[in-house]
């Protein structure tokens, strides 16, 4: 019940949209889990099939993943923004590595938009944070979070490569062709993805032309 607690208790940190905690054992067997149980992943249920656990649990090293896929709830059908997991190996005192905790949190958290919106200028300013794959995790354009379609030519690169870059790169919307865009992009390290923010070329540059 102590667990149970402690856990429920980090699963409402405020400053985080957490949907759910766990504790694993052994090779990724779930302890505990708190508070929303998705189907299929109860106390007993293995989590090693998920990629950053399996490599937590092998290296001992913390990880995040790219987004999750969508999976149903117990509490509620609606699929809602891109999902991320959190993995922190533990060690016993002797070093040993003896399971993980994590938590699954999206990132729509309000302090974190609000810092995103401060990072941008002019009418058509927007700003992304993209997984590995480019998908859009939280971003100013509530319209694009989820999409995997967002400046791709220019964010996947750039995610491979591990490096930061400026350019021009097409805005396309369900196919078609709207307009140029400037962004700026850097990669972080805590995790394969990435910040891109910038605006219409033509904005950039109209104070030039």
């Amino acid at each position: 019940q102590h667990l149970a607690a402690m856990l429920d208790s980090l699963a409402h940190e405020p400053r985080l949209n957490v949907h759910y905690i766990f504790l694993l054992v052994g090779e990724g067997v779930v302890l505990q889990i708190e508070p929303d149980r998705p189907a299929g992943r109860v106390v007993g249920a293995g989590f090693a099939s998920y990629l950053v656990v399996a490599q937590a649990l092998a290296s001992g090293q913390s990880g995040i993943s790219d987004a999750l896929p969508p999976e149903p709830s117990t509490l509620s059908a609606v699929e809602g923004p891109p999902k991320v997991m959190l993995v922190v190996a533990l060690r016993d005192a002797d070093g040993r590595l003896i399971g993980a905790l994590g938590e699954v949190v999206d990132l729509t958290n309000a302090g974190l938009l609000d810092y995103l919106s401060r990072t941008i200028t002019g009418q058509t300013g927007h700003a992304h944070i993209v997984d590995s794959a480019g998908l859009v995790l939280a971003g100013t354009d509530a319209g694009e979070i989820g999409k995997a379609n967002v400046h791709p030519d220019m964010y996947i690169p750039l995610i491979r490569e591990g490096r930061a870059g400026v350019g021009t790169t097409p805005e396309v919307a369900d196919g078609v062709f709207e307009e140029m865009h400037v962004m700026a992009f850097v990669p972080l390290t805590a995790a394969r993805w990435g910040v891109g923010l910038g605006q219409s070329e033509a904005e950039t540059f109209a104070t030039l032309w």
